[in-house]
């Protein structure tokens, strides 16, 4: 596969769009990292810094994402890439610190996902055209999740306006239980993410 040769060099594949397959890849990752299969988990442990390479080609491959982000007059098109590439950095992340975590029993702030961020509101995503895309953007409750300050880029918001990279970054900093209370007793909320209020215990898959 890809992630088993050695690591790229920048210039043989700047051309190359890879974001598709890092992302691909990425899943794969998440897959094999906390499967019951001895074998599968080892081999993902292999591939981890070849792939740590390809997302750091990625991210020299995308520096003025930011930019594109900060300006009103890019496309639809060009921010919806901007903010995949941010995400799947966040993710890369964020798988790395839950697997390091959960294996070894600590965790080492990232200094790379202090600096990302990105959209975190339901309404911009569920955009089906750009015209409903630059009315979300028009929106007063605008949701930038910054990592370097993530709970305080939330506070405020509530939880039907989060949307799933947000949760799963709530979870995986907090807990569960954090996301059930803040469901309280809204069914709607509680049989979205799959949880249970009230004394049952709690079901999230």
């Amino acid at each position: 596969t890809a992630i088993a040769l050695s690591p790229p060099n920048p210039y043989s594949v700047m051309n190359l769009d890879l974001l598709p397959s890092i992302q691909a890849i990425l899943i794969y990752q998440s897959m094999r990292l906390f499967s019951d299969d001895s074998s599968q988990k080892i081999q993902a442990e292999q591939n981890a810094k070849s792939l740590a390479r390809w997302v750091d080609i990625l991210r020299a491959q995308t520096a003025d994402a930011s930019s594109i982000l900060s300006k009103s007059g890019h496309s639809w098109k060009d921010w919806v890439r901007a903010e995949s590439v941010q995400r799947t950095m966040v993710f890369a992340d964020l798988l790395d610190s839950i697997y390091t975590f959960l294996e070894f029993g600590w965790y080492q702030p990232s200094s790379t996902m202090a600096k990302l961020s990105f959209a975190g509101q339901e309404a911009i995503w569920n955009a089906r055209s750009m015209t409903e895309w630059h009315e979300a953007r028009k929106q007063k409750a605008w949701l930038r999740v910054e990592m370097s300050r993530f709970r305080d880029s939330i506070k405020g918001a509530s939880l039907n306006q989060i949307e799933e990279l947000g949760i799963i970054i709530l979870v995986s900093y907090e807990g569960v239980e954090v996301l059930t209370e803040w469901a309280g007793d809204d069914k709607s909320l509680l049989e979205k993410w799959g949880l249970r209020s009230g004394a049952d215990m709690l079901s999230w898959p």
